[in-house]
């Protein structure tokens, strides 16, 4: 059937979840915990977490992050994270540098959600939503990407583009940021203090 199975609390417990067959979502809400957690996210339908908890046969995730400094790792399927705290150093790395979708995706700088955006790595069959993550890295593979990227300099300097091989465009919108943005462009890759963006 199509299940909701969720995860409710601290990371003490650790959980076997298989989803079978049908849409299945998976929804881990670790927004109590402090301990650091490592969250890997495949596209295949699985997922691990560094408590021992291990997901599989999931269409779709959905996990709420606590006070530890949390590192995130996907590769594709759907997912939605988010953390809340601002106080902790989160990183996000979404990496479809084996792919040859064309990618598409939105990211801004926020004093009040640090980082966040949206990536479809396969429009409109997946997609990577996130929030709240003080440092995110992206690669992109062989496909014609577009990607907007927007917002304030103190926490898009921590983010990185990678748009690998393809025919990529970045578009940037800093009109409303107080701060002054330096550009340094060699080649095709630009480093600025909005953020590092490559191959474009």
């Amino acid at each position: 059937g199509d299940d909701v199975i969720g995860a409710l609390g601290t990371a003490s417990g650790i959980d076997r979840v298989n989803g079978g067959d049908g849409y299945d979502i998976w929804a881990g809400d670790y927004s109590a915990e402090l301990m650091a957690l490592r969250v890997n996210v495949l596209g295949n339908g699985t997922a691990t977490i560094s408590n021992g908890t291990s997901v599989r046969n999931i269409e779709s995730f959905e996990v709420s992050l606590g006070g530890g400094n949390d590192k995130v790792f996907t590769s594709g399927g759907f997912l939605n994270i988010y953390d809340s705290s601002l106080t902790d150093y989160d990183t996000t790395t979404v990496d479809y540098s084996a792919s040859s979708n064309n990618v598409f995706g939105r990211f801004e700088g926020s004093s009040t959600v640090a980082l966040s955006g949206i990536v479809f790595g396969d429009y409109p069959t997946e997609s990577i939503n996130f929030s709240g993550m003080e440092k995110v890295s992206v690669s992109t593979g062989m496909g014609d990407d577009d990607l907007i990227v927007m917002g304030d300099r103190s926490y898009l300097q921590n983010l990185t583009i990678n748009a690998g091989i393809g025919s990529d465009i970045l578009n940037a919108y800093f009109d409303n940021a107080v701060d002054d943005c330096q550009f340094s462009v060699v080649g095709n890759s630009t480093q600025n203090n909005f953020g590092i963006y490559k191959n474009f």
